[in-house]
């Protein structure tokens, strides 16, 4: 004998499941609007940008927020006492994916009458977590750029890379960088101007060298469209 179900148990589960079942794809139309399977893909919630994560760190002063685009200005004075124009690249849109570094400097030199260009870039993170993924972005980055920079903070200056990194970074020739910042020193840089980041940049420290590749101009000439820098070229032309 087969089992039945009453009509109104059946609208009931329906009804049920479209309107209060987050994980049931039972969709209602209304009143006398019927119900029917959605089939349609689910897409997932769109997540932050890395630079908007935010981690909380306790200081003197209490707990603040602390982002990875706090750490920007400090590299990208870092890149210019190396003798780099320098921007901030990452709100950028366009470029695809990991197409745009945090942080990008572009070095214009006159040699015997031509003119040589070198691009680096520094991909920029909090912390070590997930570096064997995040890496790769900064070695992405290498079809641009001649040199390229991962850069992560450590709460100490005896912190030892994490385990394998230094092998990536001779694989794939990548420079390694660390931002050595206690959680005192991330409250005074967060409220940092311009002028007095100077008194940070011996916490940016060059663990393994961004070693020169030469790379396609073309991919360089793209790269300073897309990030508008032709003004400050000029400037450092001047």
């Amino acid at each position: 004998m087969k089992p039945t179900l009453a009509r109104n148990t059946i609208f009931n589960y329906l009804s049920q499941a479209a309107n209060t079942d987050q994980e049931s794809t039972i969709v209602s139309g209304g009143a006398w609007g019927g119900y029917w399977l959605d089939t349609s893909p689910t897409l997932a919630p769109e997540s932050p940008s890395p630079s908007e994560v935010a981690t909380e760190v306790q200081a003197g002063r209490g707990t603040i927020s602390f982002q990875e685009k706090d750490l920007y200005p400090l590299i990208r004075l870092w890149l210019e006492t190396k003798g780099y124009v320098a921007k901030d690249a990452a709100t950028k849109k366009s470029g695809g994916k990991w197409g745009n570094p945090d942080i990008v400097g572009m070095n214009r030199v006159e040699i015997l009458g031509c003119t040589e260009l070198e691009v680096a870039s520094c991909e920029v993170k909090l912390n070590d977590a997930q570096w064997e993924t995040f890496i790769f972005e900064a070695i992405s980055h290498k079809r641009f750029s001649n040199r390229s920079y991962y850069c992560y903070r450590t709460k100490t200056p005896e912190e030892p890379l994490p385990k394998g990194m230094e092998y990536y970074a001779e694989r794939y020739r990548v420079g390694l960088v660390q931002i050595t910042l206690s959680d005192e020193d991330l409250a005074e840089l967060k409220e940092a101007d311009e002028s007095k980041l100077e008194a940070f940049i011996d916490k940016v420290r060059e663990r393994f060298p961004g070693l020169y590749e030469p790379v396609p101009l073309q991919e360089k000439l793209d790269l300073i469209v897309r990030l508008d820098f032709q003004a400050k070229l000029s400037l450092q032309a001047g």
